[in-house]
This record gives C-alpha cells, structure tokens and sequence, in this order.
C-alpha cells in the first residue's frame, strides 16, 4: 500500500511566492555563510602574523556586510600594527559611527594620538568620558602613556590621577610620571610637590629621587640633578 503524497501549491506567479522566499533565505545564508568563513580566516591570519593576508579577509566580510563592527575594528587594528594609522582611523571611524563601544574608542584614540591627530585624539578622549568610571586602572595608566606619547601632558596627568585615587599598586608610580608632567609643562611647582608626595612614602622615595633628578634637568640644574640620580640609585 502506497503512502499518501501531499502536494504543497506553489504559486509562481506570485512576487511573493515560496520559491522566490526559498532563494531569498538561501543567498541570506550564504552571505552569513561567507561572512563567518572571512571573518574566522581573517582572525587566524592576524593570530598568526600574517597582516596583510588578514587585512584581505576582512575586507571581504565588509564587502558583504559593510557595518560589520568587529570587521572594521580588526580592519583598524591590523592597520595600526602595521604602521597604517590613518587608515586604521578611517576603520575604527566607522565603527564608531555605528557601535559606541569602550575598546574600540580606545583603539581610536591610540591611533589619533599615533597619526599625530590632536582633535581627533580630544574628541574621543570627551567621548570615553561616558565610560571612565567602568575602566580598570591598567587601561587608564596605559592612557596616560598614550598621551604622554602625544604630548598632551594635561590629559596624561588627569589619568594618571585617576590611577592615584584607584589603586594603591599604581599609586607610586602614577605620582611619580603626574610630576614628570608637570615638569614637561614648566609647572615645576607643581612637579616638586608630588615629590614631596613621594618622600613621605617609603616605597617612593627612590622615585622621588629621580623625578627631582628629572626636575632640575629641566631646569638646566645638571650637577644637582646628578646628585638625585645617584641618591636615587644608591651611588652614595
């Protein structure tokens, strides 16, 4: 005995008609399909060095999808390590246009700073302003560091004193380059008094030393900075 057979109408006259739905959801899946695959080869070439062949996978996943944030995000970090940084603005740009995300404003502002963008570089600094309270202190010291690389001290400073305030581990330290800034921008006032900081901390005296020893180098003081320095590792 023959089991029943059940027909399904198709109407092909029909925009709308099942199989045009049918070859619709198969070139959706492909795309996704294609998407994945790029995007997965592009993390494995970038894990393993290989930059510019990286660089080539994801650029395919943006043909395909072209806000596809953590394509555009790895588009800018392969360009930034390969020296690329106004291209990799161009990338991390456009992800930040569609995404507000911490890391990746991160990445921008390193770039910026890299490309020797100023404006670019406050204007995201203003926008990470929103999440500062959620950043852990190994993000803001190396910040800080970013700035100082840039030469914006102010900005260096202020996050290096989120760091003081944060965490006793960063504390000596943060203290220490806060007065090297100060230095770098003529406040020496300001630059002496965080070595004063540090001389009434044990741990900190040895750094309160050397940014004295930095301090009256700024000040054209080379005998007396020489002095600090070897105070500070211990030569006398």
């Amino acid at each position: 005995m023959k089991s029943p057979q059940v027909f399904f109408p198709i109407n092909i006259s029909e925009p709308g008609s099942f199989i045009n739905n049918v070859k619709k959801n198969i070139k959706n899946y492909f795309k996704i399909f294609l998407v994945k695959y790029f995007f997965r080869k592009g993390l494995v070439l970038k894990d393993k060095g290989n930059l510019s062949g990286a660089l080539y996978f994801f650029k395919e996943v943006i043909k395909i999808d072209a806000r596809n944030v953590n394509a555009l995000n790895n588009l800018g970090v392969c360009c930034a390590e390969m020296g690329m940084h106004k291209e990799a603005l161009n990338y991390f740009g456009k992800a930040c246009a569609i995404r507000n995300d911490v890391d990746i404003i991160i990445n921008m502002i390193v770039s910026a700073v890299k490309a020797g963008k100023k404006s670019i570089t406050n204007y995201y600094c203003n926008k990470l302003e929103n999440y500062i309270e959620v950043l852990d202190v190994d993000t803001l010291f190396h910040l800080a560091g970013v700035m100082v690389q840039g030469k914006n001290y102010e900005r260096a400073i202020y996050y290096y004193e989120l760091c003081q305030s944060r965490d006793d581990f960063f504390k000596i330290i943060a203290i220490q380059r806060k007065g090297i800034c100060y230095a770098k921008l003529g406040r020496y006032e300001e630059a002496k008094a965080c070595a004063e900081l540090l001389f009434s901390e044990e741990k900190g005296k040895k750094m309160a030393w050397e940014l004295m020893g930095f301090i009256l180098d700024q000040l054209s003081c080379y005998a007396e900075a020489v002095d600090c320095y070897n105070k500070a590792y211990g030569f006398e």
